[in-house]
């Protein structure tokens, strides 16, 4: 009827309506899932081919990782370039975590920097640092801490205009910290000795070491009256030579004559008269009628090696030195 509006029917009233309310819940449907995907980038959203968006992110960086190399292909290249476009390959053997290390003697070795000093001569902080794969300034407190240890030290180089260029060098106590074969040499050496010349000149070359240690501690010694100044110096001179030496007084009058450590330990295993001849050099450092016996040696199993000392008649007031032991240098 004309001028007045038109109404659909009911049936189609209802199905606009319907389709309204089914577009309104699936598109807040679609908004809850993309808030959802933003708060957890982790979740798995399927793509329209099937594959799952996680896969497809890690198929491409399987793809373009540099770390990563195709079966048959050779891997990256990873060297690094500096700005003045020199490689900063690190070489064989090397890694900048090496350059880390805080302590000179690792189970590993020696401290790299000090092997590089070594292969190569002496070389700046910066050279180092390029050599090692790592910072100049990392290398300076590496270097810092080895010459507080007496291992290295630096030296200015000549001939430089303005700021002085500083170049490392190992110290001889740096030679420690390198393999030492001197135990072994000697140990074949006596076991040449004696194949070749027999006991007899292996017991010449002994005698003639302990003749020689006799007349140095006595030069060492002389001066010395009290018997427990004597002892104290001996045991100063042993701990010079390696021996971790120290003495005390017992209450029965005695003496002990400690050394922890035996540097000659391996020589002294092939060839018993060099402890021998130990005892008869100290007994020669001491009055006549002193007595001397050896109650705990290292090479029977023992920690340390420990002489007692009898003096007869000792008094029982002496020196300032003899009341009590020094402590363990």
């Amino acid at each position: 009827m004309t001028g007045r509006r038109q109404y659909p029917p009911a049936e189609t009233d209802r199905a606009l309506r319907t389709e309204r309310y089914r577009r309104i819940i699936t598109a807040g449907a679609v908004m809850n899932s993309a808030d959802s995907n933003s708060t957890n980038p982790d979740r798995t959203v399927r793509n329209r081919t099937g594959q799952s968006g996680t896969n497809r992110h890690r198929t491409d960086q399987s793809r373009t990782s540099p770390d990563r190399a195709a079966p048959g292909r050779a891997a990256p290249d990873r060297t690094a370039t500096n700005r003045t476009g020199r490689n900063r390959t690190a070489p064989t053997g090397t890694h900048s975590d090496n350059a880390d290390r805080n302590s000179p003697d690792t189970p590993h070795g020696p401290h790299p920097i000090l092997s590089l000093l070594k292969r190569e001569g002496d070389r700046s902080a910066a050279d180092l640092a390029l050599r090692l794969g790592t910072s100049t300034e990392n290398v300076r407190q590496q270097l810092s801490r080895l010459a507080a240890g007496g291992l290295v030290r630096k030296t200015s180089a000549p001939g430089t205009v303005g700021r002085p260029r500083h170049i490392w060098s190992l110290t001889p106590a740096a030679a420690a910290q390198f393999p030492d074969a001197h135990a072994d040499l000697a140990t074949r050496m006596l076991h040449a000795i004696r194949q070749t010349f027999g006991e007899t000149a292996l017991s010449r070359l002994i005698s003639l070491r302990e003749a020689e240690d006799k007349q140095r501690y006595s030069n060492e010694l002389s001066g010395l009256t009290h018997p427990a100044d004597r002892i104290a110096r001996l045991a100063r001179l042993r701990s010079e030579e390696g021996y971790m030496a120290d003495w005390q007084r017992n209450p029965d009058g005695s003496f002990d004559l400690i050394e922890n450590h035996c540097p000659i330990r391996d020589a002294a295993g092939h060839c018993v008269e060099f402890c021998a001849a130990e005892l008869a050099v100290f007994r020669s450092c001491l009055p006549d009628a002193a007595t001397i016996e050896r109650t705990e040696h290292i090479l029977c199993g023992d920690r340390r090696c420990v002489c007692r000392i009898t003096l007869p008649d000792q008094p029982a007031s002496g020196s300032p030195s003899a009341s009590a032991s020094p402590p363990a240098p």
